[in-house]
Protein backbone atom coordinates (compact mmCIF):
# COMPACT_ATOMS: atom_id res chain seq x y z
CA UNK A 1 0.00 0.00 0.00
CA UNK A 2 2.93 2.35 0.79
CA UNK A 3 4.95 1.28 -2.30
CA UNK A 4 1.73 2.26 -4.35
CA UNK A 5 1.10 5.64 -2.83
CA UNK A 6 4.80 6.50 -3.30
CA UNK A 7 4.78 5.77 -7.06
CA UNK A 8 1.35 7.62 -7.35
CA UNK A 9 3.39 10.24 -5.75
CA UNK A 10 6.13 10.38 -8.15
CA UNK A 11 3.76 10.23 -11.33
CA UNK A 12 1.69 13.36 -10.12
CA UNK A 13 4.70 15.13 -9.26
CA UNK A 14 5.73 14.35 -12.94
CA UNK A 15 2.55 15.15 -14.20
CA UNK A 16 2.93 18.74 -12.11
CA UNK A 17 6.51 19.40 -13.78
CA UNK A 18 5.62 18.74 -16.98
CA UNK A 19 2.64 20.42 -16.84
CA UNK A 20 4.87 23.77 -15.36
CA UNK A 21 7.60 22.99 -18.49
CA UNK A 22 4.87 22.81 -21.46
CA UNK A 23 3.77 26.14 -19.72
CA UNK A 24 6.80 27.56 -20.25
CA UNK A 25 7.47 26.05 -23.35
CA UNK A 26 4.34 27.42 -24.43
CA UNK A 27 4.91 31.19 -23.14
CA UNK A 28 8.57 30.90 -24.72
CA UNK A 29 7.02 30.04 -28.12
CA UNK A 30 5.46 32.95 -28.58
CA UNK A 31 2.19 31.42 -29.98
CA UNK A 32 0.02 33.10 -27.31
CA UNK A 33 -1.80 36.05 -28.56
CA UNK A 34 -1.78 38.77 -26.21
CA UNK A 35 -3.40 41.12 -28.81
CA UNK A 36 -6.34 43.11 -27.08
CA UNK A 37 -7.95 42.70 -30.46
CA UNK A 38 -7.82 38.82 -30.41
CA UNK A 39 -10.13 38.96 -26.94
CA UNK A 40 -10.43 35.86 -24.65
CA UNK A 41 -12.00 32.43 -25.46
CA UNK A 42 -15.64 32.87 -23.23
CA UNK A 43 -14.10 30.29 -21.07
CA UNK A 44 -11.31 32.42 -20.12
CA UNK A 45 -13.75 35.71 -20.03
CA UNK A 46 -15.89 33.91 -17.49
CA UNK A 47 -12.99 32.58 -15.19
CA UNK A 48 -11.16 35.46 -15.04
CA UNK A 49 -14.66 37.39 -14.33
CA UNK A 50 -15.65 34.97 -11.81
CA UNK A 51 -12.17 35.03 -10.28
CA UNK A 52 -12.28 39.07 -9.78
CA UNK A 53 -15.75 39.09 -8.50
CA UNK A 54 -15.23 36.63 -5.67
CA UNK A 55 -11.82 38.29 -5.02
CA UNK A 56 -13.46 42.06 -4.55
CA UNK A 57 -16.11 40.11 -2.38
CA UNK A 58 -13.69 38.02 -0.09
CA UNK A 59 -11.07 40.76 0.30
CA UNK A 60 -13.53 44.34 0.94
CA UNK A 61 -14.97 41.66 4.46
CA UNK A 62 -12.95 44.15 5.94
CA UNK A 63 -13.87 47.63 5.06
CA UNK A 64 -15.08 49.09 7.77
CA UNK A 65 -18.83 50.57 7.94
CA UNK A 66 -19.22 53.82 5.44
CA UNK A 67 -20.36 57.22 6.23
CA UNK A 68 -23.18 58.71 4.89
CA UNK A 69 -23.05 58.37 1.48
CA UNK A 70 -25.73 60.97 0.20
CA UNK A 71 -24.24 64.16 1.27
CA UNK A 72 -24.20 66.23 -1.69
CA UNK A 73 -21.11 68.41 -0.89
CA UNK A 74 -19.27 64.80 -0.58
CA UNK A 75 -20.72 63.86 -4.20
CA UNK A 76 -19.88 67.14 -5.49
CA UNK A 77 -16.21 66.27 -4.58
CA UNK A 78 -16.32 62.86 -5.64
CA UNK A 79 -17.60 63.66 -9.08
CA UNK A 80 -15.39 66.33 -9.80
CA UNK A 81 -12.49 63.88 -9.50
CA UNK A 82 -14.92 61.66 -11.70
CA UNK A 83 -14.92 63.67 -14.52
CA UNK A 84 -11.33 63.95 -15.08
CA UNK A 85 -10.14 60.64 -13.77
CA UNK A 86 -12.87 58.33 -14.33
CA UNK A 87 -15.71 59.45 -17.02
CA UNK A 88 -12.73 59.16 -20.15
CA UNK A 89 -12.84 55.57 -19.30
CA UNK A 90 -16.04 54.89 -17.03
CA UNK A 91 -18.67 57.01 -19.47
CA UNK A 92 -20.52 59.76 -17.13
CA UNK A 93 -24.23 60.45 -17.87
CA UNK A 94 -24.99 61.85 -21.12
CA UNK A 95 -21.61 60.49 -22.60
CA UNK A 96 -20.64 57.20 -22.95
CA UNK A 97 -16.86 57.35 -22.72
CA UNK A 98 -14.00 57.36 -25.43
CA UNK A 99 -14.03 55.06 -28.16
CA UNK A 100 -10.39 54.22 -27.34
CA UNK A 101 -12.07 51.98 -24.23
CA UNK A 102 -13.71 50.29 -26.70
CA UNK A 103 -10.50 48.70 -27.92
CA UNK A 104 -9.22 47.52 -24.25
CA UNK A 105 -9.42 44.24 -23.05
CA UNK A 106 -11.61 44.10 -20.91
CA UNK A 107 -13.40 46.95 -21.53
CA UNK A 108 -14.37 49.19 -18.52
CA UNK A 109 -18.14 49.13 -18.10
CA UNK A 110 -20.21 51.93 -17.99
CA UNK A 111 -20.81 52.73 -14.59
CA UNK A 112 -23.98 54.79 -14.53
CA UNK A 113 -25.52 51.03 -15.27
CA UNK A 114 -23.43 48.40 -13.62
CA UNK A 115 -22.78 50.39 -9.92
CA UNK A 116 -26.18 48.49 -8.75
CA UNK A 117 -24.26 45.33 -8.25
CA UNK A 118 -21.37 46.26 -6.03
CA UNK A 119 -21.73 47.22 -2.21
CA UNK A 120 -20.56 49.91 -0.75
CA UNK A 121 -17.76 48.48 0.70
CA UNK A 122 -16.79 46.41 -2.91
CA UNK A 123 -16.87 49.63 -4.28
CA UNK A 124 -14.66 51.29 -2.10
CA UNK A 125 -12.12 48.67 -2.11
CA UNK A 126 -12.04 48.51 -6.11
CA UNK A 127 -11.54 52.17 -6.19
CA UNK A 128 -8.66 52.21 -3.17
CA UNK A 129 -7.03 49.00 -4.43
CA UNK A 130 -7.82 48.44 -7.99
CA UNK A 131 -7.57 45.82 -10.12
CA UNK A 132 -4.89 43.94 -11.48
CA UNK A 133 -4.86 43.10 -15.17
CA UNK A 134 -7.74 45.21 -15.89
CA UNK A 135 -6.23 48.74 -16.17
CA UNK A 136 -7.99 49.78 -13.23
CA UNK A 137 -5.42 51.96 -10.93
CA UNK A 138 -5.20 51.90 -7.31
CA UNK A 139 -6.25 55.17 -5.34
CA UNK A 140 -2.49 57.36 -5.60
CA UNK A 141 -3.03 58.49 -1.92
CA UNK A 142 -3.63 55.20 0.11
CA UNK A 143 -4.04 57.02 3.50
CA UNK A 144 -6.75 58.74 1.96
CA UNK A 145 -9.64 56.53 2.82
CA UNK A 146 -12.20 60.16 3.26
CA UNK A 147 -11.30 60.61 -0.47
CA UNK A 148 -12.34 57.02 -1.60
CA UNK A 149 -15.61 57.38 0.09
CA UNK A 150 -16.09 60.59 -1.70
CA UNK A 151 -15.75 58.55 -4.86
CA UNK A 152 -18.33 55.79 -3.49
CA UNK A 153 -20.58 58.82 -2.60
CA UNK A 154 -20.17 60.21 -6.17
CA UNK A 155 -20.76 56.60 -7.91
CA UNK A 156 -24.03 55.83 -6.18
CA UNK A 157 -25.17 59.09 -7.43
CA UNK A 158 -24.39 58.19 -11.18
CA UNK A 159 -27.77 55.95 -11.54
CA UNK A 160 -30.34 58.49 -11.56
CA UNK A 161 -28.26 61.67 -12.56
CA UNK A 162 -29.18 63.20 -15.57
CA UNK A 163 -26.74 65.14 -17.75
CA UNK A 164 -27.63 68.14 -16.75
CA UNK A 165 -27.19 67.25 -13.15
CA UNK A 166 -24.00 65.55 -13.84
CA UNK A 167 -22.89 68.88 -15.42
CA UNK A 168 -23.44 71.32 -13.18
CA UNK A 169 -22.15 68.81 -9.91
CA UNK A 170 -19.28 67.49 -12.09
CA UNK A 171 -18.06 70.51 -14.13
CA UNK A 172 -19.83 73.78 -13.27
CA UNK A 173 -20.02 76.92 -14.86
CA UNK A 174 -16.85 77.48 -17.28
CA UNK A 175 -17.10 81.54 -17.39
CA UNK A 176 -15.96 83.84 -15.68
CA UNK A 177 -12.41 82.42 -15.16
CA UNK A 178 -10.01 85.04 -16.45
CA UNK A 179 -6.57 84.48 -16.80
CA UNK A 180 -6.52 81.12 -14.70
CA UNK A 181 -8.56 80.06 -17.56
CA UNK A 182 -8.05 75.53 -18.46
CA UNK A 183 -6.64 75.41 -14.48
CA UNK A 184 -9.29 76.82 -12.82
CA UNK A 185 -11.41 74.36 -14.35
CA UNK A 186 -10.35 72.13 -13.20
CA UNK A 187 -10.48 73.43 -9.73
CA UNK A 188 -13.41 74.48 -9.80
CA UNK A 189 -15.17 71.18 -10.14
CA UNK A 190 -14.25 70.67 -6.31
CA UNK A 191 -13.26 74.01 -4.78
CA UNK A 192 -15.88 76.23 -7.35
CA UNK A 193 -15.39 79.38 -8.71
CA UNK A 194 -15.02 80.96 -5.40
CA UNK A 195 -13.32 79.22 -3.19
CA UNK A 196 -15.63 78.73 -0.55
CA UNK A 197 -16.17 76.06 2.06
CA UNK A 198 -18.39 73.19 0.72
CA UNK A 199 -18.18 71.01 4.09
CA UNK A 200 -15.79 68.36 2.61
CA UNK A 201 -12.52 71.07 0.79
CA UNK A 202 -10.51 73.51 2.63
CA UNK A 203 -11.72 77.36 1.91
CA UNK A 204 -9.18 78.52 -1.05
CA UNK A 205 -10.76 81.88 -0.77
CA UNK A 206 -8.67 84.73 0.39
CA UNK A 207 -5.82 82.60 1.56
CA UNK A 208 -2.22 84.06 0.66
CA UNK A 209 -1.15 83.55 -3.05
CA UNK A 210 2.67 82.29 -1.48
CA UNK A 211 0.84 79.48 0.98
CA UNK A 212 -1.75 78.57 -1.97
CA UNK A 213 1.31 78.27 -4.78
CA UNK A 214 3.29 76.06 -2.26
CA UNK A 215 0.55 73.86 -1.29
CA UNK A 216 -0.15 72.76 -4.70
CA UNK A 217 3.50 72.49 -5.57
CA UNK A 218 3.54 69.35 -2.57
CA UNK A 219 0.25 68.12 -3.85
CA UNK A 220 2.29 67.30 -7.47
CA UNK A 221 5.50 66.06 -5.84
CA UNK A 222 3.30 63.79 -3.24
CA UNK A 223 4.60 65.96 -0.69
CA UNK A 224 0.86 65.85 0.55
CA UNK A 225 -1.28 63.55 0.17
CA UNK A 226 -4.30 63.34 -1.99
CA UNK A 227 -5.48 61.43 -4.86
CA UNK A 228 -7.44 63.76 -5.84
CA UNK A 229 -5.01 66.84 -5.60
CA UNK A 230 -2.19 64.92 -6.72
CA UNK A 231 -2.70 64.38 -9.98
CA UNK A 232 -4.37 67.64 -10.80
CA UNK A 233 -1.13 69.77 -9.41
CA UNK A 234 1.10 67.33 -11.15
CA UNK A 235 -0.04 68.66 -14.40
CA UNK A 236 0.22 72.03 -13.54
CA UNK A 237 2.68 74.04 -15.18
CA UNK A 238 4.34 77.03 -12.72
CA UNK A 239 2.79 79.63 -14.56
CA UNK A 240 -0.80 77.95 -14.08
CA UNK A 241 0.39 77.47 -10.55
CA UNK A 242 1.04 81.19 -9.88
CA UNK A 243 -2.33 82.25 -11.81
CA UNK A 244 -4.31 79.76 -9.49
CA UNK A 245 -3.21 81.09 -6.32
CA UNK A 246 -3.66 84.52 -7.48
CA UNK A 247 -6.99 83.82 -8.39
CA UNK A 248 -8.52 82.18 -5.57
CA UNK A 249 -5.85 84.81 -3.28
CA UNK A 250 -7.97 87.62 -4.43
CA UNK A 251 -11.60 86.54 -3.39
CA UNK A 252 -11.21 88.41 -0.08
CA UNK A 253 -14.85 89.53 -0.32
CA UNK A 254 -16.20 85.31 -0.27
CA UNK A 255 -18.18 85.10 3.01
CA UNK A 256 -17.70 82.22 5.59
CA UNK A 257 -20.32 80.07 6.49
CA UNK A 258 -22.81 80.90 9.38
CA UNK A 259 -21.55 77.68 11.38
CA UNK A 260 -17.84 77.47 10.51
CA UNK A 261 -17.07 74.89 13.24
CA UNK A 262 -19.15 72.84 11.27
CA UNK A 263 -16.87 72.37 8.11
CA UNK A 264 -14.19 70.33 7.86
CA UNK A 265 -11.96 73.58 6.31
CA UNK A 266 -12.22 75.46 8.85
CA UNK A 267 -11.24 72.40 10.92
CA UNK A 268 -8.53 72.02 9.47
CA UNK A 269 -7.07 75.51 9.51
CA UNK A 270 -7.26 75.39 13.19
CA UNK A 271 -5.30 72.24 12.99
CA UNK A 272 -2.18 72.90 11.24
CA UNK A 273 -2.09 76.47 10.70
CA UNK A 274 -2.27 79.86 12.66
CA UNK A 275 -5.64 81.61 10.42
CA UNK A 276 -3.71 85.09 10.70
CA UNK A 277 -0.44 84.00 9.18
CA UNK A 278 -2.29 82.47 5.72
CA UNK A 279 -5.72 84.44 5.36
CA UNK A 280 -5.32 88.78 4.54
CA UNK A 281 -6.82 90.47 6.83
CA UNK A 282 -9.69 92.40 6.28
Amino acid sequence: MGVGLKRLGVLLGILVMGGAAGAFLFAWSGLYNVAATSGHWPVTEWFLHFGMRNSVKTQSMSVGKPPPLDDIAMVRLGLGHYQGGCAPCHGAPGYKGSPITDKMLPRPPWLPESISVWTDEQLFWIVKHGIKYAGMPGWVAQSRDDEVWTMVAALRSLPDMTREEYQRLAIGDAGGRGSAGEGLTVCARCHGDDGAENGHVPRLAGQRREYLEHALRSYAISERASGIMGPVAAELSEREISDLAAFYAEKRDVPFPDNPSNTVSNVLCRKHFEPSAYFHAG
